[in-house]
Formats: C-alpha cells, structure tokens, sequence
C-alpha cells in the first residue's frame, strides 16, 4: 500500500491562485493539500452545501 492512496490535483486557475499568494501561505496550502493524499476528509473538514460529495478544508482564511 502506498503512503498516498489519492492524488491531489490543482486545476490551472486554482493554480494561478495558489501562485499569487505570499510564499509562507503557499507553502501552507500545498502542505494541506499533499495531507489531504493521505486523508482526504480530515478532522474539521466541511461538506459544501448544496452538493453530494464536495467537502472543504480551510487554511488560515482560505480553503
């Protein structure tokens, strides 16, 4: 069994966004992302309204 069971990947707006935050940030949204290959529904994730199976996680003020 592998260490990451799932692929995180970003599309090419998201990662323009990602791209345009300050380095410290960036390097906290990519660490959260390349976690969420391990657990892609950690503790304090949060179903988004309205759909079936999307679900969010926040990093500082961003998710």
């Amino acid at each position: 069994m592998t260490d990451r069971p799932y692929a995180v990947r970003f599309d090419t707006p998201a990662a323009k966004q990602v791209k345009k935050l300050d380095k410290s940030l960036q390097r906290r949204v990519l660490d959260k992302a390349h976690e969420l290959a391990k657990d892609p529904r950690p503790p304090g994730c949060v179903k988004v309204k309205g759909t079936t199976d999307l679900w969010r996680v926040k990093v500082g003020d961003y998710r």
